[in-house]
C-alpha cells in the first residue's frame, strides 16, 4: 500500500479496525486485520518513541515491542476509546518503562563503581542513544549551543515530564487526547504541561550557567598558565 493509497487514522478507521480485528477468527484474518491497523499506525507509533527516547533505534526497538503488547492486550482494549489514541497510550508506556529500567540500570552501574549502595544523581541514558531531532526549541533559541541546551535539559526531566511535553509539542496532539492516552483528566494535562515547560526552562537555564562557569575556569587556568614564576611574564 503506497502513502496515497493509506486510510486516514479518523475515528471511522479506527471503528472498522476494532471490528476486523474482532471478527477475525484464523490466523491470516489477525494477520490481515492488524497489518492494516499498523499500516496507518506503525509510524506514527514509531515516531513518537523515537522522540521520547531520543533514538531512531531504540525508537524502532520500542515500537516493536509495543505492537506485540498491543496485540497481545487487545482484550483489554475499552470501545469507549479511539483505537489511535490506545495504541498512543501503549507506545507512551512502554517508552516510559524502557527509560525508567535504563535509569535504574545506569545507577546500579554507579553503585558498583563506587562500591555500595545509595549513589544518587544518575547521568541522562543519552549516551546509550543516537541523538536524533527533538522538537522545535522554546522561542529565541536558534544556534547550535542553545539547541543542544534544550535537548539536555529534557534528558534531566521527569519522564512524565518529557513524555506530555512530546505528546503536546512533538505529536501536535489536543489536550483531550493527550488526557486518554495518560489516563487522566484535561485539567491536569493543563497543569502538567505548565510543570513540565517550568521545568524545562529551569534545567536550560541551569545548563548555561554551567556552561558559562566552566568557560570562565578555563579562561582563568588559560591566564594563570600565561605567567611566569613569581608573576612575572614568560
Amino acid at each position: 500500500m503506497t502513502g496515497d493509497d493509506r486510510p486516514t487514522a479518523d475515528a471511522e478507521f479506527d471503528r472498522a479496525a476494532v471490528i476486523a480485528v474482532r471478527a477475525a477468527v484464523t490466523d491470516e484474518q489477525r494477520k490481515r486485520a492488524w497489518t492494516r491497523v499498523f499500516e496507518v499506525y506503525e509510524p506514527m507509533m514509531r515516531s513518537l518513541a523515537s522522540r521520547t527516547l531520543r533514538s531512531d533505534e531504540l525508537g524502532r526497538e520500542v515500537c516493536h515491542e509495543a505492537i506485540i503488547r498491543a496485540i497481545s492486550r487487545f482484550d483489554t482494549f475499552d470501545d469507549r476509546a479511539r483505537l489511535g489514541t490506545w495504541l498512543f497510550r501503549v507506545t507512551y508506556n512502554a517508552c516510559i518503562s524502557r527509560i525508567r529500567r535504563d535509569q535504574r540500570r545506569k545507577m546500579l552501574s554507579v553503585d558498583e563503581a563506587i562500591g555500595g549502595p545509595g549513589a544518587s544523581g544518575s547521568r541522562s541514558i543519552r549516551e546509550q542513544m543516537v541523538q536524533r531531532a527533538e522538537p522545535e526549541p522554546e522561542p529565541g533559541v536558534q544556534d547550535n549551543e542553545d539547541r543542544a541546551d534544550v535537548l539536555r535539559a529534557l534528558d534531566r526531566l521527569d519522564p512524565d515530564q518529557r513524555g506530555v511535553l512530546l505528546l503536546r509539542d512533538a505529536q501536535g496532539l489536543e489536550y483531550g487526547r493527550i488526557a486518554e492516552v495518560l489516563g487522566v483528566a484535561r485539567g491536569t494535562i493543563k497543569r502538567r504541561l505548565f510543570r513540565a515547560r517550568a521545568a524545562l526552562r529551569g534545567h536550560v537555564e541551569a545548563i548555561r550557567a554551567e556552561r558559562i562557569a566552566s568557560r570562565d575556569k578555563g579562561a582563568t587556568a588559560g591566564g594563570v598558565e600565561e605567567t611566569g614564576p613569581a608573576g612575572t611574564d614568560r
